[in-house]
Order: structure tokens, then C-alpha cells, then sequence
């Protein structure tokens, strides 16, 4: 799918999770779309394909991600994003 395809159908299902997470935090819309599919249980070979990226890409992305959220390095992303 491509990148706007992706957008489109994140928006219709997670207006409200988007709104509240752009209000509260200052992520890019990249992040945005990580937190979408750690929400929607997407395990990481499938955020990986969705990305089309490599492992260290997507790793140094929900490390970014983690700071922006000021989480510490002990916190479990996934476990976080999916209790918002």
C-alpha cells in the first residue's frame, strides 16, 4: 500500500487516538503511524513490511519515538502505545 493509502485508512480508524496523541505529544506523522500498528497488534515482521524497512531502521524509529514520549529505555513501547 502506499504511503497516502496508509494514512487515509489510519485516520478513519484512529481519529480520536490520533487527535489525543498529537495533542499530547509532538510526534511526526512517521510516529503516528508506529503507534497505529503497535495499537492495532501488528507484530514487528508485519510493521516491517508495512515500512518496507529493515530492522535497525524500525528499531532506531520506536527509539526516537520512546523519547518523544519521554519514556525511559526500560519501558516496553508496545505495551505503552496499546494502554493509550
Amino acid at each position: 500500500t502506499s504511503r497516502r493509502q496508509r494514512q487515509m485508512c489510519i485516520r478513519d480508524r484512529f481519529n480520536n487516538f490520533l487527535t489525543d496523541l498529537r495533542n499530547k505529544y509532538s510526534i511526526t506523522r512517521h510516529e503516528q503511524e508506529i503507534c497505529c500498528l503497535i495499537k492495532w497488534n501488528f507484530s514487528r515482521k508485519e510493521q516491517l513490511a508495512v515500512f518496507n524497512n529493515t530492522p535497525d531502521a524500525l528499531t532506531k524509529s520506536k527509539g526516537r519515538l520512546k523519547k518523544r514520549l519521554g519514556l525511559d529505555e526500560k519501558t516496553d513501547l508496545d505495551a505503552y502505545v496499546r494502554l493509550l
